[in-house]
């Protein structure tokens, strides 16, 4: 949730209200404002590219891999909170460390 929430607060103390006294503060208006988090990007694989194979002879350009690229989840209202921000693909290999690197 992502937005504003207000709370009545009071104070009561064990003295009681013998003698015409107050055991109760006023209420008090408490209101907490609840902003976006740094939410994680997300994306998904383009299943005609989940395979690639290596050329050792050139680049190889692979157009529109990933899909549906977002920064961060939609505010509650549909909008991107993080519109700001920019992302980058960062694509390593475990098996094979020195498969993406280049040397001219």
């Amino acid at each position: 949730m992502v937005g504003n929430v207000t709370y009545r607060v009071t104070l009561t103390d064990d003295g009681g209200v013998g003698a015409l006294g107050s055991d109760t503060s006023p209420a008090l208006n408490l209101t907490i404002a609840v902003t976006p988090v740094n939410d994680a990007p997300s994306f998904t694989l383009d299943p005609a590219h989940s395979r690639l194979f290596y050329m050792p002879s050139s680049y190889h350009v692979v157009p529109a891999f990933a899909q549906g690229v977002r920064k961060g989840p939609a505010g509650a209202d549909g909008r991107d909170l993080e519109a700001f921000q920019s992302v980058t693909f960062n694509v390593s290999s475990p098996s094979d460390p020195g498969f993406f690197t280049y040397s001219a």
